[in-house]
């Protein structure tokens, strides 16, 4: 039999790669805005999807951390979560059978798709507690990384499932196209659970009693106040969310300036997919070959700055000179490969950096109030289109740049603070018993 390690890694990223599939056929930014345009043409009610989805799995997540962190085991807590978030899809692949009425499939869906994202939050920091113990330190950028490449690369294929079920000339009509969608996603769903249940969750050795959120919320007061470490951490994360809002809006610019015509929206996804998967496997293997997770997140942040750095030029040579629109579209290109690279060394070290900061007593404290904290900057990025309709692309695309340069100094700042705790711990290592209280104080100056 297989060691318990190996076996929930490989269990681990079939489960993941199989959600992943799910996910790309409920995909909020094509499929869910698509299915709710079919049924209102209320751009409140569909413009409310993806906050939605976003809101509800960041901003719960310091409310589950009060019971969380007392449950040595987390694994029956997140199995049933995943069982709602299948239900959910399977109710709402039902309902387009029996139900007629689009304002009562459409009430149906809101209320199904907000308890989705809802359970979705709920069950995001189990999941993790449970895999920053079954999986080991060392590995878990290579997990993720592996994980999101062959999710990307079957994405791509569940990609093709939803233009081809979707597409004008398809024999399938609405609501029937929507309804083969969400029962395929709910099938999915299941087969992820089944291979999940798979898993050998190791007990906490350690565990901290339930709280209420008033104490919650104090002990995360302290957290951000205390932990300077942590406190990088976050505004690096914060900082690179702020920059991240101008993305969307590149390829729209871009169209309206330079005339590119649908086949470079199209070319654009393509290279973005390929792009990203491609990323996903190079940060896969720099961590086999031993790179940090800072180091990774690093590349990350300058692949963002080059970016932003790029697009601003691109914008200043096309107000001087008139550029066509394949040299235009090149360019893009190139934009969306650095896009690329940042979110594939965002999504592989990200959740790596924050569980080996996270305090092993206080790891739910500190997942559940770092993604509770970005679920409000998430909300505040909602303001990029707000910015173009009142100042305009240009000023969206410096705002983006800045938040790049402050990412990288903060980037820059855990680097060199990783750098003081590893010579603290030679320090530590090395020192005379009475030398080593002065070493101790250092280092906990720097957490």
């Amino acid at each position: 039999m297989a060691p318990p390690e190996s076996r929930n890694y490989r269990v681990g990223i079939i489960s993941g790669v199989l959600f992943t599939i799910a996910d790309s056929l409920m995909d909020p930014t094509l499929v869910m805005v698509a299915f709710v345009s079919n049924l209102t043409n209320s751009p409140v009610l569909i413009g409310l999807v993806v906050p939605l989805r976003n809101g509800g799995w960041f901003l719960p997540q310091l409310y589950v951390s009060t019971f969380l962190q007392s449950r040595p085991y987390k694994k029956p807590f997140y199995g049933a979560m995943a069982v709602i978030r299948a239900l959910t899809w399977g109710i709402m692949a039902a309902s387009l059978a029996w139900v007629d009425d689009h304002v009562q499939l459409l009430t149906l869906f809101m209320i199904l798709f907000a308890i989705n994202s809802c359970v979705a939050g709920f069950g995001g920091l189990a999941y993790m507690s449970i895999f920053a113990k079954a999986i080991p330190p060392q590995r878990r950028s290579e997990f993720y990384a592996i994980q999101l490449a062959v999710g990307g690369l079957f994405g791509i294929g569940g990609g093709l499932v939803v233009r081809a079920v979707l597409a004008t000339d398809s024999s399938l009509l609405f609501p029937q196209n929507f309804l083969l969608l969400f029962a395929l996603a709910f099938g999915l769903a299941i087969l992820s659970l089944l291979a999940y249940l798979q898993i050998v969750e190791p007990p906490d050795d350690q565990v901290p009693r339930g709280t209420t959120l008033r104490s919650q919320l104090r002990k995360a007061r302290r957290v951000l106040a205390t932990d300077l470490t942590y406190q990088v951490f976050l505004k690096l994360r914060m900082a690179l969310m702020i920059s991240g809002m101008a993305t969307p809006f590149y390829l729209v610019w871009a169209r309206l300036q330079f005339g590119l015509t649908a086949e470079w929206v199209g070319l654009s996804l393509t290279v973005l997919v390929a792009a990203t998967t491609l990323s996903y496997m190079l940060f896969g293997y720099f961590s086999r070959q031993g790179a940090s997770n800072q180091a990774l997140i690093t590349i990350a942040t300058v692949a963002s700055l080059l970016m932003s750095v790029l697009i601003l030029i691109l914008m200043l040579i096309g107000t001087l000179w008139t550029l066509t629109p394949i040299t235009a579209g090149l360019c893009l290109l190139l934009v969306f490969v650095l896009s690329s690279i940042r979110e594939a060394g965002i999504n592989v070290t990200a959740t790596a950096l924050l569980l080996d900061l996270a305090p092993v007593m206080r790891r739910a404290l500190y997942v559940g109030l770092t993604h509770s904290m970005l679920g409000i900057v998430l909300l505040v990025t909602v303001a990029g289109g707000i910015i173009v309709a009142v100042a305009g692309y240009a000023t969206l695309f410096v705002l983006a740049l800045l938040a790049n340069i402050v990412a990288l100094r903060y980037a820059y700042q855990r680097q060199q603070t990783r750098l003081q705790l590893r010579t603290i711990r030679l320090a530590v290592q090395s020192a005379e018993p009475k030398e080593v209280i002065n070493v101790y104080r250092e280092r906990d100056r720097l957490h």
